[in-house]
């Protein structure tokens, strides 16, 4: 992991190279997550790498904070404080969702709120959606990894399956069992790093960071202005390896994508993928 280079105590926003990313990280006792943490240090390593092919840079720095009181806490230190001003914050809290009203000024990418209530939508003649007048690209930005409530809902309508075996039924992000679209290569890069299977929050961090570095090598410039115009931009497409481009929803920011239905035969147990869910437009 790549840390800020020490010795500069003066406030600097990003060189036009360098993309700033802090994540703030849960690191509550009773209900730890630890693979949000390995799967954003595993997205920020790879993307490191590419980033360097092209002459741009990454870092990272990871903090953990107990609760949402100290992440707001800490999301004004870094703001306003002497280290370098981050470009990126990603978010990996599970006590609390954030809202737009509680934004810092600077690009905020959440990886652990789910089921969430998202504004309603203004569609066009042909009912796609339009892109909202109240959320310019701008710096102030918060874009979501996880399902939306609507999305689940719609995921539970469309499941014609049958009941699940001690009714353990559950939607994922990912599952160390798939192999197509390059899935097999990405859980085993996990599991060598590792030594364990990558699960939904492992690849919410890794995808967190890879989507931000993408959008930074197109926009050529890593100002969270420049990276919020690049993410919410109507033909942006991320791949994630699950065979369809992923894209953000141009009025709530949710990351569009496909979703594994698994069953389980007890919480522990990993389960087995038994439908996908591809969202309308993938």
């Amino acid at each position: 992991m790549l840390l800020p280079a020490l010795g500069d105590t003066r406030p600097h926003t990003a060189a036009a190279g360098s993309l700033r990313v802090l994540a703030l990280v849960a690191g509550d006792g009773d209900s730890p997550r630890p693979s949000l943490r390995r799967g954003i240090e595993m997205g920020a390593a790879e993307a490191t790498h590419t980033m360097a092919l092209f002459g741009m840079s990454l870092t990272l720095t990871v903090r953990t904070v107990s609760n949402a009181g100290a992440a707001a806490a800490a999301e004004r230190a870094a703001v306003r404080g002497s280290r370098a001003i981050p470009t990126v914050m990603i978010r990996a809290l599970s006590d609390a969702c954030l809202t737009t009203q509680q934004l810092p000024p600077v690009l905020t990418i959440d990886i652990t709120c789910e089921g969430y209530e998202v504004p309603e939508v203004d569609a066009s003649t042909t009912g796609e959606p339009q892109r909202s007048r109240a959320t310019p690209a701008s710096a102030k930005l918060l874009l979501r990894v996880r399902p939306s409530a609507s999305t689940l809902r719609r995921v539970q309508v469309t499941d014609a399956l049958p009941s699940a075996p001690n009714g353990r039924r559950r939607v994922e992000l990912w599952h160390p069992s798939l192999e197509r679209f390059g899935g097999e290569q990405l859980n085993q890069r996990y599991r060598r790093r590792f030594g364990e299977p990558m699960d939904s929050d492992a690849w919410a961090g890794w995808v967190a960071v890879k989507i931000a570095a993408e959008a930074a090598l197109r926009a050529q410039a890593t100002t969270a202005a420049a990276l919020a115009g690049a993410l919410t931009n109507s033909s942006a497409q991320f791949d994630g390896h699950k065979g369809h481009p992923l894209t953000f929803h141009p009025v709530s920011h949710e990351l569009l994508q496909p979703l594994y239905v698994v069953d389980a035969d007890t919480e522990s147990d990993g389960g087995k993928v038994v439908a996908e869910f591809v969202p309308e437009g993938q």
